[in-house]
């Protein structure tokens, strides 16, 4: 099964390779990063990640986006590394409001690749960048290697797996969700839908409602709902909306709703699908 954000990894790499006209340099990470390296240096790696513009509508860069911090963001991509079972993965080392580091290491306790953290780096400071959290600069190891755009970088530094991020934008502020709902649970689902990754609670939610959680709690059992309920409906109703792109697998959909893993969303799914998540894909043939 395609781990959830793996195929437009891969698809970054590609791009970045065609655009030195060669389409014949093999298909694993490895031959693809090797060659970029062998091109263009270990710039070539950086940008293949900051400068992509085609993954950028996924639904799981979307997903990622919406993140209202930094921190936030590289947390969710955590998340995203361990529901797809990456054997390598990124973790915060220190985060203050101002200067964030991270580290990206393998799972087996070797290092990781460095052409692979050059790579992954790359991808993060895009993913910061579109989402409104841009660093001011940014080194990795000891070597600086963005300050307002992408520095050269004519030698592999002589370490790789951590990367140094200060100066940080303020992104805008987003707007409220609409309140045209009639109902407390349709202007429930709204918000929900706002930012299904979000750790949504009775208090956080309302809060952004303009209620006291008891208020909120009492009239959603007066619409013959619960919070848990309604939370878990919005999850899978935009799980199946989702699953009409056949492009999408159900890793990718799970995440992006919100499930903690895909057990999770196939019991959840079939509870209100009647049947589970890849099953009622198969009906929608």
């Amino acid at each position: 099964m395609t781990r959830p954000g793996s195929a437009a990894l891969r698809q970054i790499l590609t791009s970045a390779v065609a655009a030195y006209g060669e389409t014949d340099v093999g298909s694993s990470k490895e031959e693809l990063l090797t060659f970029l390296l062998e091109r263009g240096g270990p710039t070539a790696i950086l940008a293949s990640g900051l400068h992509d513009r085609s993954t950028r509508e996924h639904p799981v860069a979307r997903a990622l986006a919406r993140s209202t911090s930094p921190a936030e963001l590289l947390r969710r991509w955590g998340r995203l590394e361990k529901f797809g079972h990456a054997k390598n993965r990124t973790r915060l080392l220190d985060a203050s409001g101002t200067a964030i580091r991270i580290e990206h290491f393998s799972l087996d306790e070797t290092p990781a690749h460095p052409l692979n953290d050059l790579f992954i780096w790359g991808v993060l400071l895009g993913l910061l960048r579109h989402a409104g959290h841009e660093p001011a600069r940014a080194w990795v190891g000891e070597v600086l290697i963005y300050e307002g755009e992408l520095q050269p970088v004519d030698e592999m530094p002589a370490q790789t797996s951590t990367l140094r991020l200060v100066g940080f934008q303020t992104p805008a502020t987003r707007e409220p969700a609409s309140p045209d709902a009639q109902t407390l649970a349709g202007r429930l689902e709204q918000l929900v839908r706002t930012d299904l990754l979000a750790e949504w609670r009775v208090e956080r939610a309302s809060r952004a409602l303009g209620l006291s959680a008891r208020s909120l709690q009492r009239r959603l059992r007066s619409e013959g709902t619960t919070f848990s309920s309604e939370l878990q409906r919005t999850r899978v109703a935009v799980a199946r909306e989702m699953l009409l792109d056949r492009r999408l697998s159900l890793s990718e959909i799970a995440f992006c709703t919100g499930f903690s893993d895909l057990a999770h969303f196939s019991r959840i799914g079939r509870r209100f699908l009647d049947v589970p998540p890849s099953a009622f894909r198969d009906l929608l043939k």
